[in-house]
């Protein structure tokens, strides 16, 4: 998208005689900012500033403004004084892409569409303070940021990507470690099982008068990766059962502990 503001004659960059033959765009850049007397940057006399609304001469800041690399001539129009001004397009960027989600030295599947990355990490990254790197359309922010911290063991986490123009866009994100258990049922189960990726646990109840020594669990694993017990054979949760996941090269195991419905 683009916003409009027009630099007044102030400047000294328009010579109202030959208004057409004011200086190129990259010599009005260039003229653009000024610093008061401390020090501090300032956008030059403006009007019509596409934050401000303004149509008087005031200093703005240039941390207000987008990058200079974002302007592009227009024309010549007259200021509301009668003078001849310069008019600028804001180039205002209304993109909101996750270009790229690096974690744990591993590239996540992005969806632009579903707005969704799944990125699955190596044994032993430890998802609950995983530092992704996350690249983002040109002005873009996002929250959580990128380069820092973040908990994974609890699921899905969402990201908000903030657009140059104020626009935001959810993004759910999915990291798991390739040995990890991602669910683990019964048909006999009271409810969903609570699965714990940084102790490796797995707590699961099963209804009143259900043979825990006669269960047969379904278990959701990552891609390429193996169970043992494995999921769909008849095993028996009378007492806790570790579970060894393999994936490759990596092993972890997990405690998997069945409760019975109290009566």
């Amino acid at each position: 998208m683009k916003a409009i503001i027009s630099i007044i004659e102030s400047l000294g960059l328009i010579n109202a005689a030959d208004p057409k033959g004011v200086l190129d765009i990259n010599t009005l850049k260039k003229n653009l900012y000024r610093k008061d007397a401390n020090g501090k940057i300032y956008l030059a006399v403006v009007r019509n500033f596409f934050e401000k609304g303004a149509d008087v001469g005031y200093a703005i800041e240039a941390s207000k403004l987008p990058d200079l690399e974002h302007l592009e001539r227009q024309s010549i129009v007259q200021a509301s004084d009668g003078k001849p001004a310069i008019q600028l397009a804001v180039i205002v960027n209304d993109e909101t892409d996750m270009l790229r989600f690096l974690a744990a030295a591993t590239l996540g599947v992005i969806n632009t569409e579903a707005h969704t990355v799944l990125c699955v990490v190596p044994h032993d990254t430890g998802i609950n303070a995983v530092i992704p790197q996350i690249l983002l359309s040109q002005g873009a922010t996002v929250s959580p940021k990128s380069g820092v911290a973040t908990d994974f063991s609890g699921g899905a986490v969402q990201f908000t990507v903030k657009a140059e123009n104020g626009t935001e866009q959810a993004w759910t994100v999915t990291l798991y470690e390739v040995t990890d258990i991602l669910g683990f049922s019964f048909a006999e189960q009271t409810g969903a099982a609570t699965i714990d990726p940084v102790n490796h646990t797995v707590a699961i109840e099963v209804a009143f008068g259900t043979d825990p020594a006669t269960l047969t669990p379904t278990i959701t694993l990552p891609s390429g990766a193996t169970s043992n017990p494995a999921t769909g054979v008849e095993t028996d949760f009378s007492n806790p059962v570790n579970v060894t996941v393999t994936n490759g090269e990596d092993s972890q195991v997990w405690t998997v502990t069945v409760s019975v419905a109290a009566e």
